[in-house]
């Protein structure tokens, strides 16, 4: 579970459902997507603006431990997660190429 809250009124202004496990890593795509990483390896994209999860993917490689957006000139972004974040040979990375619509 992921909860926005409003720093100034300190309330909870939205609560995004969805994983299933403990949320590890969050990170802010553009002003209104944030991305989600989850012990269970389910990695998500969400609306703010609506609170909807409008995508997933589930590599199945284990929790993930890092996230990483590299800035692009244009409108995509990639986005890298680590998985069983160690500096040992057991690391495994997922990159997502996302379009963002400006």
């Amino acid at each position: 579970t992921i909860r926005i809250v409003n720093t100034q009124t300190r309330s909870v202004e939205r609560v995004l459902y969805s994983h299933t496990t403990s949320v590890n890593v969050l990170d802010l795509i553009s002003s209104n997507l944030l991305i989600s990483g989850s012990n269970g390896g389910s990695i998500r994209i969400w609306d703010l603006t609506s609170g909807v999860n409008i995508k997933e993917f589930v590599p199945n490689q284990g929790a993930i431990r890092s996230v990483h957006i590299l800035n692009t000139t244009c409108n995509y972004k990639i986005v890298r997660f680590f998985y069983n974040f160690s500096f040992i040979e057991d690391n495994f990375l997922v990159n997502i190429l996302i379009y963002i619509n400006s």
